[in-house]
């Protein structure tokens, strides 16, 4: 999960910028077989989604980048080789002022400004969440969890997934 979200944040071009990086999230769904079809055909699959603020990977290029480099890196994360394919990466770009973080919404004026608009937000961690680590097994795909650190146990699926 770490080296999806370090592809994000290379993208944007803030791999040392600690205010940015605490106000982006990446989700990362592994999806069970029975709940999509590609190619013609039902497979498991990944889902990678990121809600950002319009000026956030506005162009092709730094797009394009992050999309190669975040499924590469689900990727080499899977022990299922042939993952790349069905690898599914949804950027969506939120109206202006319709992007916030801890109560406060932005617009692409207020970001734009830079590190001082995100001083409001602070430095504050969020806390821990419980996640389920059984999605991936039960769907058939397994992400191997990367250890960070200060991360005793890693992370991947969603639980949202199999609703």
């Amino acid at each position: 999960m770490r080296s999806v979200f370090d592809a994000l944040l290379g993208a944007i071009d803030a791999t040392d910028d600690a205010q940015v990086s605490a106000v982006l999230g990446v989700v990362l769904h592994v999806v069970p077989d029975r709940r999509v079809m590609m190619g013609g055909v039902v497979a498991t699959s990944v889902r990678i989604d990121v809600v950002l603020p319009g000026i956030a990977l506005a162009s092709f290029r730094r797009r394009r980048r992050f999309i190669a480099e975040a499924t590469a890196a689900v990727a080499a994360l899977s022990r299922d080789p042939a993952i790349g394919p069905r690898v599914v990466v949804r950027i969506m770009h939120s109206l202006d002022g319709g992007w916030g973080v801890g109560g406060r919404a932005f617009t692409n004026d207020d970001l734009d400004e830079g590190p001082e608009a995100l001083e409001a937000i602070g430095s504050a961690q969020l806390p821990p969440v419980e996640l389920d680590r059984d999605a991936g097994a039960r769907s058939g795909i397994h992400i191997e969890p990367q250890r960070n650190a200060g991360d005793a146990e890693g992370s991947h699926g969603s639980s949202r997934d199999r609703r």
